[in-house]
């Protein structure tokens, strides 16, 4: 079986058609930066693993700069929520993290 990549149409056809997706969808209903539930803080925490990932298995065209971290990590509300991922995550793995990024 030859893979391919999905394209936009048959990507949103596969979400609609599929169960399960809408517990994926009703987190992100609604969902707005300036809120008080740490639901937007999460995405920004997912936002950074992502990044780091990318940068860690990723080509170097899709390496993040420290300036890019730092505009991602700036959009956190609640810096514990932020550290907390650091800690948990970033600190003492493999992970390709910009120097400024740790300090």
């Amino acid at each position: 079986m030859e893979e391919k990549f999905l394209r936009h149409e048959e990507l949103r056809s596969v979400l609609l058609n599929t169960s399960g997706f809408d517990i994926v969808f009703r987190f992100f209903d609604g969902l707005k930066q300036h809120e008080p539930p740490v639901r937007w803080d999460r995405l920004v925490t997912v936002h950074l693993l992502l990044q780091a990932f990318v940068n860690s298995f990723g080509y170097d065209m899709q390496k993040s700069t420290a300036e890019q971290f730092l505009d991602v990590a700036s959009k956190v509300n609640n810096v514990q929520v932020l550290r907390a991922c650091f800690i948990n995550i970033f600190i003492g793995r493999k992970l390709l993290i910009p120097i400024g990024m740790m300090s």
